[in-house]
C-alpha cells in the first residue's frame, strides 16, 4: 500500500512539473503610462491615438493617425525623465523668451488640438499637426487652454520579437470606438511603422507564445500550420482562440479553436 501511495505521489509531482514547464511565458509587458483617443488631424473623427510608455532607456511619446487600414505613426519625443502628457484644444501660442513676445502658431492662428508635454505646471513643448507631419513649439503656458481627448482604453501590451529581426516589436491591445484592436509597432531605423494585427467586436486576453507548428480546429477540421516560432494569440472565453504569426512580410491568422 505504501509503495502504491508513493508511486501515485511521484506521478502527481511529475505531472505538476510538466504542466508548469508547458506554461512558459514569452514577451515582456509594456510599461504603459498613459494614452488618449482624440482628433489630432481635424478630420472630425475621434480615431487618432496618443501613447506614452517607458522604453529601455527613454520615455517614448507616440502619435498614431488613423488611415484607411492602418495607422501612420510618429515618435514625437524621447526623454530621460517622465513627463505629464495632455491633449489640449486652443490657439497654439509660441513663447519667444529672447524677445519676450508671443506668436500664434499652428492651425493658421485658429484653435485646434495639440499634444502638450508638461513639467510640473509649465508646458515644455507641444506638437501640432500641420497636414503632413507634427510641428514642435515652445509654448506660452500662461495662455488658457481647454482639455481635449478621451483617456485611451488600454487593455494590455507586450514587447516581443515577432519577425525575428532581433528587435522587439511593441504590441498593444486597445478598445477603440467599440472595437478591440491589436496594433504592432515595428521599429525601422529611426522611426516606427504600425500595423493593425487584429480587429474584433469582442474583447479577449492577449498572450505571447512560441512554437514551430500551430494546430487549427476551425469548423471541425484539423490542420497543422508551420510557424517560424514567435506568435501571439487572443483567447476569447470560454473556448475560442485565434493566433497570429509573422511570415513572408505579413501576419497570418489561424483560429486554433472555435
Amino acid at each position: 500500500m505504501k509503495r502504491i501511495t508513493l508511486f501515485l505521489l511521484l506521478i502527481v509531482l511529475f505531472s505538476n512539473n510538466l504542466f508548469s514547464n508547458s506554461n512558459t511565458t514569452f514577451g515582456t509587458p509594456v510599461k504603459y503610462i498613459c494614452g488618449y483617443l482624440c482628433d489630432l488631424d481635424m478630420d472630425e473623427k475621434i480615431d487618432d491615438i496618443v501613447v506614452y510608455m517607458q522604453g529601455k532607456k527613454d520615455y517614448l511619446l507616440f502619435a498614431l493617425l488613423k488611415e484607411k487600414k492602418d495607422y501612420r505613426t510618429f515618435i514625437l519625443s524621447k526623454t530621460k525623465r517622465i513627463k505629464q502628457i495632455r491633449i489640449k484644444y486652443g490657439p497654439v501660442v509660441e513663447k519667444n523668451s529672447k524677445k519676450n513676445t508671443n506668436k500664434m502658431m499652428g492651425w493658421k492662428g485658429k484653435s485646434g488640438p495639440y499634444i502638450a508635454i508638461h513639467d510640473t505646471k509649465s508646458i515644455i513643448e507641444s506638437f501640432c499637426w500641420n497636414g503632413n507631419s507634427f510641428d514642435k513649439y515652445q509654448m506660452d503656458y500662461s495662455v488658457k487652454y481647454e482639455y481635449d481627448g478621451e483617456p485611451l482604453k488600454y487593455l494590455s501590451g507586450y514587447e516581443y520579437d515577432l519577425n525575428l529581426d532581433g528587435i522587439n516589436e511593441t504590441i498593444i491591445y486597445l478598445q477603440i470606438n467599440r472595437k478591440y484592436l491589436v496594433i504592432g509597432l515595428f521599429k525601422e531605423k529611426n522611426t516606427y511603422i504600425s500595423r493593425v494585427i487584429s480587429e474584433s467586436d469582442f474583447g479577449g486576453v492577449l498572450v505571447c507564445e512560441f512554437a514551430n507548428t500551430i494546430t487549427s480546429y476551425e469548423n471541425e477540421l484539423v490542420k497543422i500550420y508551420a510557424c517560424p516560432g514567435p506568435f501571439i494569440s487572443i483567447i476569447y472565453p470560454p473556448s475560442a482562440a485565434v493566433s497570429y504569426f509573422w511570415d513572408k512580410g505579413k501576419f497570418n491568422e489561424i483560429w486554433t479553436s472555435d
